[in-house]
């Protein structure tokens, strides 16, 4: 049986291997956004990007943190991180 602090370092190790090195892309300018289909939880996420030194501004979902946005700074500039639970998307692109 797995464990649920299990799924989340899973979920937490993807994305860091997976999205974080696309996301510095969109931070150093080489690209504009980066979008994936992998469904992300949006705590999962939130907590590598602060551990890299991203600040989370805000967040709004739909209740049920399935459907979300956010308003991230890194370094004096802003950018949006949103997904969605239901058709599987996440994007990460400058405000």
């Amino acid at each position: 049986m797995t464990k649920v602090s299990d799924s989340i370092s899973y979920y937490k190790d993807l994305f860091r291997k997976e999205i974080l090195p696309e996301i510095m892309k969109v931070v150093s300018g080489e690209k504009e956004e980066v979008s994936s289909h992998l469904h992300f939880p949006i705590y999962s996420m939130s907590q590598v990007l602060e551990k890299e030194g991203f600040e989370i501004l805000n967040f709004e979902s739909n209740g049920y943190q399935y459907d979300h946005s956010s308003d991230i700074q890194y370094k004096d500039q802003l950018y949006v991180l949103s997904g969605s639970g239901y058709y599987g998307a996440t994007r990460f692109y400058k405000k």
